[in-house]
């Protein structure tokens, strides 16, 4: 699969919290990949490549009482359709070239 494939499919299975104390990862077609217990304050992060650059990105979410919520993202460059947008967070270096967006506190649509 190319590159830029395998990106557009990580972003896919990207899950939603199905039930309260759970994060499930499904393929586009809705076929369930894997399961997960997340506890409430706990979190995750989902890795993925730019499709042009090709550094991998994270973006990290926490169960906020039931519901998946964006807390921090990391990008290693600035690149096209990154970047930080103002109210959104707050950026500040990671020391070694690129950025980390912190307190974004971004409830995800729907879960997912």
């Amino acid at each position: 699969m190319a590159r830029g494939g395998l990106c557009a499919l990580l972003l896919l299975i990207a899950a939603g919290m199905a039930a309260a104390d759970q994060l499930v990862a499904t393929h586009e077609d809705g076929t369930e990949i894997a399961r997960f217990k997340v506890a409430r304050g706990n979190g995750w992060c989902v890795l993925w490549h730019h499709s042009v650059e090709g550094f991998e990105v994270s973006d990290c979410y926490e169960n906020r009482d039931g519901h998946m919520v964006l807390v921090q993202s990391h990008l290693p460059d600035f690149a096209a359709g990154l970047g930080h947008i103002p109210g959104r967070g707050e950026q500040v270096s990671d020391g070694e070239g690129g950025y980390l967006i912190l307190n974004i506190d971004e409830p995800v649509p729907d879960d997912a």
